[in-house]
């Protein structure tokens, strides 16, 4: 019972992060005076490359809590590339 309380919490902690870390995310978009945006890209490019490696770990424990906090990074970088048209 207690780990699916735990569970609940991150995912909603999970959710309300995410769309903070959007929020952060275009703000270094807008502030990112390359012609390319290519440290917004880089910074986008490298936490889609952390989630990927890093969920071939979080996939095998036994909790949830930690996929949903990878799924709700990488859900944010995409979210962000997709709204200033950026390709991953």
């Amino acid at each position: 019972m207690a780990n699916f309380i735990l569970e609940l919490v991150a995912s909603s902690l999970a959710e309300v992060g995410e769309s903070k870390l959007i929020e952060v995310l275009q703000e270094l978009h807008d502030k990112d005076k390359t012609e390319d945006k290519s440290d917004y890209v880089s910074v986008l490019q490298g936490g889609l490359s952390f989630c990927t490696g890093i969920s071939k770990l979080t996939s095998k424990t036994k909790t949830k809590i930690d996929d949903a906090l990878v799924s709700a990074i990488k859900d944010a970088v995409e979210v962000s590339a997709k709204n200033n048209n950026i390709d991953l």
